[in-house]
């Protein structure tokens, strides 16, 4: 014999969507239930939050308007938490919270060299760890090859070559370090024997 049962919790949130549909006057014929913008931008959210049991415990009718500003006041002062304001320094002496338009101006006219000063760290940061590697897998230090070969020695300068068609990687980290002086001068200290 077949038999059919509804879930327990199925049925519980029938009756809950039921009830909710009448607080917010849904069944009633009244589906705008809402005089101002708020309550028509938040009504999903009322509705699940009702249908959650997260809002409205108990109540019969729920102010939908009232309900959607608190949410879009919440939304307003999220998001002017994340966001900071250029000010003047009479602004900034007179207490206002924000960044000095000073800082602005010298991230605008320095970009391209703070934007270097990243891509020289990741640059040092490959080298150093495919120096690691290469000692740890081939038994070779690649800084010591490197010093080496910028001496015009024949002998590493070979040896980097078989490295670099050996491991693809390297060919771009060599070119890296080869061109930009200032990644060879933070590895000269960090690898220096």
């Amino acid at each position: 014999m077949l038999t059919f049962s509804i879930n327990r919790d199925v049925s519980v949130a029938l009756r809950e969507t039921t009830i909710v549909g009448q607080a917010l006057k849904i069944n009633s014929g009244d589906v705008r239930s809402t005089n101002h913008d708020y309550g028509r931008l938040w009504f999903s959210e009322i509705f699940t939050k009702t249908v959650e049991g997260k809002l409205g415990k108990g109540r019969s009718d729920i102010n939908v308007d009232a309900y959607g500003y608190k949410c879009a006041a919440h939304q307003a002062k999220l998001q002017a938490s994340r966001e900071v304001s250029l000010l003047s320094d009479a602004e900034l002496e007179g207490g206002a919270r924000g960044v000095s338009d000073a800082v602005a101006t010298y991230v605008e006219y320095n970009i391209d060299a703070i934007l270097d000063s990243s891509e020289v760290t990741s640059i040092v940061a490959d080298f150093i760890s495919m120096h690691d590697y290469l000692l740890i897998e081939e038994g070779v230090n690649l800084w010591r090859i490197f010093r080496l070969a910028r001496q015009a020695n024949q002998r590493v300068i070979e040896m980097l070559r078989n490295l670099i068609a050996k491991y693809a990687k390297l060919e771009d980290i060599v070119k890296s370090v080869l061109t930009n002086t200032r990644c060879w001068t933070i590895l000269e200290g960090e690898l220096a024997c």
